[in-house]
């Protein structure tokens, strides 16, 4: 169910993020398996969907501890409203053939709905 505030922060996010984003694309893993005698990660295949998300943004010096926050991290934002799936942190984006793994993921509420997903991304 919405709420009153749903029904107008949702939208505006993502007018905002359209109107000044940039292209990307979500590559969304299915099928992941872990090796339990090596810990070695094995991604299934990966879905690709077109999306718009913020232009990305560099840490404000105060958050990087090069330990959670490397310096080389950038954020981005994804509009809940046109989030093609609810993404995950072994899913990654594709910026100007830059890939980025998604390390960690925010979902910013305006009430009941995602009004955006905010994204820790590491080349």
């Amino acid at each position: 169910m919405t709420t009153p505030l749903d029904d107008k922060i949702v939208p505006k996010i993502a007018d905002i993020i359209n109107d000044v984003g940039i292209s990307a694309i979500l590559k969304v893993y299915a099928g992941q398996s872990v090796n339990r005698d090596t810990g070695e990660v094995t991604s299934g295949t990966a879905t690709e969907y077109s999306v718009t998300i913020s232009p990305l943004l560099n840490y404000d010096q105060m958050m990087i501890d090069n330990s959670t926050v490397l310096a080389s991290d950038m954020r981005a934002f994804l509009s809940g409203r046109d989030a093609p799936v609810v993404p995950t942190a072994r899913d990654k984006i594709v910026v100007d053939s830059a890939e980025y793994q998604i390390v960690a993921i925010k979902s910013l509420r305006s009430g009941d709905l995602v009004a955006a997903y905010e994204f820790q991304l590491r080349l």
